[in-house]
């Protein structure tokens, strides 16, 4: 997701949630449990998740900071005390995550990087793979949703190892109780387009 840069996109970065000194950020990660959105754009999803059960902490992480502004734009205007940003690379966070901190992880609509040489990016490679299995809860569960075929295929793949087990597939996708569309899921849906969806246990 590309998007030039909004003037006002630095007038929200004062939120007290949004997590950009290192020491802040490493605090927060080897001291809570939460749930975890990986690649949260522009946050309908997160903000509404973290709406909906106030009791659970949850923790956005979006590589673009002009996206996040929107996020954070959203939260400047009504203040949620459980939900918490970091601008990064989920690379470059997972060293820092404890073992078994996560219950749950989302990753709604991930870029499908559709060039072969470019699957090692992909957030279902075998090396992140390893990561949620490692930063996962005990019977903690992963959340993937996606337009793009060739990506929910491969994950089907890398999620069937010893350490997981996929519990839930489907190919077209209707909501559940619980569950909350993303920005990316009202457009496919608008315009009839399947979504796919796995949900995976780790155990």
């Amino acid at each position: 997701m590309h998007l030039r840069k909004k003037k006002w996109s630095d007038n929200f970065d004062s939120f007290p949630n949004y997590l950009k000194e290192e020491n802040d950020i490493l605090s927060f990660l080897q001291n809570n449990s939460f749930d975890l959105e990986i690649g949260s754009g522009k946050g309908d999803f997160i903000y509404q998740k973290s709406l909906d059960n106030p009791q659970t902490i949850f923790l956005a992480i979006e590589k673009s900071h002009n996206v996040l502004a929107y996020l954070l734009r959203d939260l400047y205007h009504k203040p949620l005390n459980n939900l918490y940003i970091i601008n990064s690379h989920i690379e470059d966070l997972f060293t820092k995550i404890k073992d078994n901190t996560v219950q749950n992880i989302y990753l709604n609509f991930s870029d499908p990087w559709p060039k072969k040489r470019h699957n090692k990016n992909r957030l279902t490679a075998d090396n992140k793979v390893n990561e949620y299995h490692r930063i996962l809860k005990n019977e903690g569960h992963i959340y993937l949703k996606t337009d793009n075929i060739s990506l929910f295929e491969e994950a089907q793949l890398h999620f069937t190892k010893p350490n997981f087990k996929i519990i839930s597939c489907d190919n077209d996708y209707q909501l559940v109780l619980g569950d909350v569309l993303t920005e990316y899921e009202k457009r496919f849906r608008a315009l009839n387009i399947k979504i796919n969806r796995l949900v995976i246990k780790r155990t």
